[in-house]
């Protein structure tokens, strides 16, 4: 068990990201259809959370990290670099997919004024 792990069972991270994503889907829910921005947004956020997933590497104290792809296998060097650069891309695009589906979601509501 690496260090990531445990960061994300002992704080509030993990439980923190996992009720973004599902309060976003039961806002998104509500709606009668989603507009396409807030649908490529929804579809990318779940891609990318299972690319940080699967991906990004739990390092411990010794050299080297655990991968889940690799069924928990522990890689070094070059490897390690090549799977935390692909977790910290799915990371930032999970954000900024987040936000987009945010902005999609948001644009998609009738006006309190106006209405639909």
């Amino acid at each position: 068990m690496g260090w990531l792990l445990l960061f994300f069972i002992l704080t509030v991270i993990g439980p923190v990201i996992l009720l973004t994503h599902l309060v976003t889907a039961l806002v998104a829910a509500r709606q009668a259809a989603l507009s396409p921005l807030a649908s490529w947004g929804w579809g990318l956020t779940a891609f990318f959370l299972l690319l940080v997933g699967l991906v990004l590497p739990d390092v411990g104290d010794s050299a080297g990290g655990w991968v889940p792809l690799l069924g928990g296998e522990k890689v070094y060097g070059t490897a390690l670099n090549v799977f935390s650069w692909a977790g910290l891309i799915g990371i930032v695009g999970y954000l900024a997919s987040l936000i987009v589906a945010w902005a999609g979601i948001s644009r998609s509501r009738p006006s309190a004024a106006g209405g639909r």
